[in-house]
């Protein structure tokens, strides 16, 4: 009798609505017309509601083609995406009679709205290979209201780009993923060519275009000129735009491709300024933003300078901190990272000494492989952990550990750890992408089984034992039991949120022998603008002010030293004297995001 009703009960949660503001999606008129499916988005519904993880995979072949579920599960054609709820309960995300591929799921920072992302190319692979269905209905982003399952196409005839092949083909090593919240409801995405769809024709796509959309409005507009390909990008929460754009019509002498734009800023008023661009007015190299205003990357110039840079009373204005020649990581517990042939270095706060150095075993692989400068080995930062893999082989096959690194303690433990013979615990990289996750402060990476060859979704312990070698971690054998066929690539999940009437706390710090920065960390979010215009720091013996340049990541500010204020193009850092003792002051008055105050001064007084 229990499994009754709650096979009526779920069958009465999963029921979706289908809004009618994007009816053009469900008209057959809006259609190319060319299509060999009579899909319609109606023959669509989702099962978002009370649901915690997100989980996008790969659906491998069978000879019966389909699993034995259990009764109490959803039935779909669209397996590929998998939910999961607060009791760990599995389930199917999207319920279709049609077969359609997910490509990834955004959740919005309000956790209101979810963004399904369809892969027009069912099978990345083999571009050929398209997805009439998606062609039918003329969409491939759906916007899901999550406390309702109601569906709207965001908007008609454009493609988005496979998030998939995002991972493998973009010009950063760290992904810069293709559907981004930037401002206030406010959102940045790219697509690819729109080919037979049929978007508004000012919203036609000839090969990689950008485009924002304002969930207030509705209203989604081309981003990216249209003599211009929209290339990898990144929105700051301010609403600015951090992106590269490609030429195609104009073609770099040897073969070199398309000519570049450089590395460009663009405002919430359109306007475009160039941050940075190399010799050949290109810009290669990896790149990452804060959430208000500012830049960071390592410079193309000097492999000697990481930079920051914004744009003031449209003026650039940059600073630098001494660097090997690194890769950017923006890490998510609020600091700065930098890799190198070498290993990890803290960039924010600085530390002169490298953070977490390869092994001379991976030293010594990587002389002869061809491949770029993380060459598999990817690092993730979050809670006061550094998570990475870190490569051993082991009975002769290319396997790898996973370590993670206590920031506090400088202690690394084995999480995973292949045996003697690789016949447990065995994996390996796919593709020399980066797949680490954080899903509701979770951690996740996804590896290939090397004794299986499936990719599987592998979930570091939340608690870490300093006395454990191996073990810690869990496979997703629920995932096999629900679905064996199921190849996982991704996780994302709900966002930690904050009460609106929570009091803002801050703590200043500065890190014992940072002569090149200040540390702000808050509870919660700020008012950018604001707060920054509440700091000072003086030098205490002469009170006379020092510069510095804003970075925010998430709650962290940090306060890059620049005595020049930014003015000096010179590659060299300004930074603090050693024994000079000075004075950090934040306003009582800074204010956060809700518009609440902190109350009184906070000071601190450093020595670096």
């Amino acid at each position: 009798m229990k499994d009754i009703f709650r096979i009526l009960l779920i069958s009465l949660l999963s029921f979706t609505i289908i809004s009618c503001a994007k009816k053009s999606s469900d008209d057959s008129s809006s259609s190319s017309g060319s299509s060999d499916s009579d899909m319609k988005l109606r023959d669509i519904q989702t099962n978002f509601n009370n649901k915690t993880d997100f989980i996008v995979g790969e659906k491998q072949s069978t000879n019966s083609g389909r699993n034995l579920r259990s009764p109490l599960r959803i039935s779909t054609s669209s397996e590929n995406l998998i939910v999961k709820d607060n009791d760990s309960d599995l389930d199917y995300g999207l319920i279709s009679d049609y077969n359609i591929q997910v490509s990834d799921v955004i959740i919005s920072r309000s956790n209101e709205y979810a963004f399904i992302l369809l892969d027009y190319y069912k099978d990345w692979r083999v571009n050929d290979k398209l997805d009439e269905n998606l062609k039918s209905i003329n969409c491939t982003i759906l916007k899901v209201t999550i406390s309702t399952n109601e569906i709207q196409c965001l908007e008609d005839g454009l493609v988005i780009q496979s998030s998939e092949n995002n991972r493998r083909q973009t010009y950063n090593y760290y992904t810069l993923p293709i559907f981004q919240e930037g401002g206030k409801d406010n959102f940045v995405f790219q697509t690819v060519s729109s080919g037979d769809f049929n978007p508004k024709a000012d919203l036609a796509c000839d090969k990689y275009c950008i485009y924002t959309h304002d969930l207030n409005s509705g209203i989604t507009t081309r981003f990216s000129p249209k003599n211009l390909e929209g290339d990898r990008f990144t929105a700051l929460a301010d609403g600015n735009i951090v992106w590269e754009g490609r030429d195609g019509n104009i073609r770099i002498e040897g073969g070199g491709g398309s000519q570049g734009t450089g590395l460009l800023l663009t405002d919430s008023s359109g306007e475009s300024t160039i941050l940075d661009q190399n010799n050949a007015n290109d810009f290669n190299g990896d790149f990452q933003a804060g959430e208000y205003k500012s830049a960071f990357y390592g410079s193309e110039s000097s492999s000697n300078a990481f930079v920051v840079t914004r744009v003031i009373n449209g003026s650039v204005r940059k600073t630098y901190i001494p660097s090997v020649g690194i890769i950017v990581i923006k890490g998510d517990d609020g600091n700065i990272y930098g890799q190198s042939a070498y290993g990890l270095y803290s960039v924010l706060p600085y530390k002169k000494n490298i953070l977490i150095p390869y092994d001379e075993s991976w030293k010594e692989k990587r002389k002869n492989l061809i491949c770029g400068q993380p060459c598999g080995t990817f690092f993730l930062a979050s809670g006061g952990y550094i998570y990475y893999n870190a490569y051993v082989e082991t009975s002769g096959k290319d396997s790898y550990e996973l370590r993670v690194y206590n920031i506090s303690d400088n202690q690394t433990v084995k999480v995973l750890k292949p045996n003697s013979d690789c016949t447990e615990d065995c994996y390996g990289i796919i593709d020399e992408v980066y797949r680490w996750f954080v899903s509701n402060n979770s951690i996740y990476i996804t590896l290939k089984n090397l004794n299986t060859n499936k990719k599987e979704l592998i979930k570091i312990n939340d608690n870490i034992s300093s006395s454990q070698e191996g073990g810690q971690f869990t496979t997703s054998t629920d995932l096999k039991n629900f679905n064996n066929n199921f190849s996982t690539l991704s996780i994302s999940g709900l966002n930690t949120e904050y009460s609106k009437n929570l009091s803002p706390t801050s703590v200043i710090s500065n890190f014992s022998g940072d002569n090149y920065s200040i540390q702000i960390k808050f509870n919660k979010v700020m008012d950018y603008e604001d707060t920054e215009s509440k700091i000072k720091i003086v030098d205490n013996s002469s009170n006379n002010s020092i510069g510095f340049m804003p970075l925010w990541n998430q709650t962290t500010l940090h306060l890059v030293i620049d005595t020049d204020n930014g003015t000096v193009f010179d590659d060299n850092a300004s930074p603090l004297t050693s024994g000079t003792t000075y004075k950090v002051t934040l306003s009582g008055s800074a204010k956060d995001s809700d518009g609440n105050t902190l109350g009184s001064d906070v000071v601190k007084y450093i020595t670096p």
